[in-house]
Parts: C-alpha cells; sequence; structure tokens
C-alpha cells in the first residue's frame, strides 16, 4: 500500500476507506496526492474517483510522480548498504522522465469521464526526486491540462540543505526558476524555509498546506504558520497521508493547528 502496488479494486477500497473515516470527522473535500507505482493509469484514476463519487465527497485526485528515488539523491547512499539491500533498493528505481510524463498525457485522458465534484492536479512529490526537465515537463502537463500543482517544500532540514547543496538555493526559488510557483500552485508542509522564501510563495499568490500531526509524528519541525499568515499567504489544513500521520481526522488537525 505504501508502494503504490495496488490494483484497480485495492485503489478503490483503500480510497473507499479513506473517505469514510474523513466524512465522520466531518470533512467532505480532499486533496489526495494520489500514488501509483510505477505510473500512474487511467484505470487507477477512475477507480479512485469512482470511491470517492460514492462516498458523496468532493475531491482533487493528484496523481504524486517523479523520475528519481531517494537513493539516487543521496550521495554515497547505496554503497553504505549491504549487497542484497542495495538490490532490493534498486528495485525501486523510477521509469524516467519522459515515460512517466507520457503515462500522466495517457492518464489525464480520463477528465472527462470524471463524476461530477471530483477533478485533477498533478503532484511532482519533492524537488529533489524530479529532474529539472522532469519539473518543466510537469508545469507544461499542468498548464496544458489547466491543472493546479502540488509539491512538498522543505518538509525535512535534509530537503533544505540538499537544495542549497544541489542548486545553490532554496527549494522555493528553485521552483520558481523553473516556473511552477504562481496562484495553482500549492507548498506542502513548508517548514524549513527562510524569510525570502514566505515572501516569494506569498509574492506568486502560492499557498501552503498545513499538516500538524504528520509534522509532529515525522518529527520534521514546525511550520511557521504565523509568519505565513502575516504575509497573506492562503493556508489550507491537512493530515497528510494516514501512512505518515496515523489519521486522516480533520478534527485532530484542526486541534493540533491551533496549538
Amino acid at each position: 500500500w505504501m508502494g503504490g502496488r495496488r490494483d484497480a479494486a485495492t485503489i478503490h477500497l483503500s480510497t473507499l476507506l479513506g473517505a469514510t473515516e474523513m466524512l465522520e470527522a466531518g470533512c467532505t473535500a480532499c486533496y489526495d496526492l494520489f500514488y501509483e507505482f510505477p505510473s500512474p493509469t487511467a484505470e487507477g484514476l477512475l477507480a479512485a474517483a469512482r470511491a470517492y463519487a460514492e462516498a458523496g465527497m468532493r475531491a482533487v485526485i493528484a496523481p504524486m510522480v517523479a523520475d528519481r528515488a531517494v537513493f539516487e539523491i543521496l550521495p554515497g547512499f547505496l554503497d553504505t548498504l549491504p549487497p542484497d539491500l542495495r538490490e532490493a533498493a534498486a528495485g525501486f528505481r523510477l521509469p524516467p522522465a519522459e515515460a512517466t510524463l507520457a503515462a500522466l498525457r495517457e492518464a489525464f485522458a480520463v477528465a472527462p469521464d470524471l463524476p461530477p465534484g471530483i477533478s485533477l492536479a498533478l503532484a511532482p512529490t519533492i524537488p529533489h526526486h524530479c529532474s529539472d526537465a522532469f519539473l518543466t515537463g510537469c508545469r507544461d502537463l499542468a498548464d496544458a491540462f489547466g491543472l493546479g500543482l502540488h509539491t512538498h517544500v522543505a518538509e525535512s532540514k535534509l530537503q533544505a540543505l540538499l537544495a542549497r547543496q544541489l542548486w545553490g538555493m532554496g527549494p522555493v526559488a528553485h521552483l520558481d526558476r523553473h516556473g511552477l510557483l504562481g496562484p495553482h500552485f500549492t507548498a506542502a508542509h513548508a517548514i524549513w524555509l527562510e524569510e525570502s522564501e514566505l515572501d516569494l510563495l506569498a509574492a506568486r499568490g502560492a499557498a501552503i498546506a498545513h499538516m500538524p500531526a504528520s509534522n509532529m509524528r515525522l518529527g520534521s519541525g514546525i511550520a511557521a504558520i504565523h509568519a505565513a499568515r502575516q504575509r497573506g499567504i492562503t493556508i489550507g489544513l491537512g493530515t497528510d497521508g494516514c501512512n505518515s500521520a496515523d489519521s486522516l481526522d480533520m478534527i485532530e488537525a484542526m486541534r493540533l493547528a491551533a496549538h
């Protein structure tokens, strides 16, 4: 389930279970970073869409995609593993950028067949996991299909440090350099940001998805939500996925965000 290896029936069932938990807490709409390995499919997107429609929820389904696995962005990581684990890790290698972009184009053809209240977006998962060509390809796809973009931004201190090591700038500036920021863009977590990066998000009209339960569950840190609100940045409240927050309970998310 965490690895995205689910058939259509399992996707439908797991989405329906998640929708039920959200509805029990009074949540009637969600932004779902949908993951299907190795690439999103029209069948998978429709299975999730039908589940939300059956539950009576509104949903934005955003395939979460990348072209670099975690072992490819951490210098020397594979070399630290024993041979058997090194081979297992290599099994998580993702398809090349163009293959996933082509799969997305094909999957997005289902848009006219989606039930009422269900729409699509695109989620290049984390900037470090996306080559420049992949990021710009996602940008162009979002423009072509009129979709929102959703990306994990500086969720961990490691991500913030890696950004400066790889690009000589923070992740927000990197995304802006490639034309992804705008009113259609949502930054998930946005914890390890400098004031100048919050200024840039505000200037571009981008939003932040605040995940207090997940941030504490994973020990990621505490987002500077007050500073973001002072700049007029729109803040959305979320739970993150149940695999990284233990719950899809929005009442709990509200309680934690209020402290």
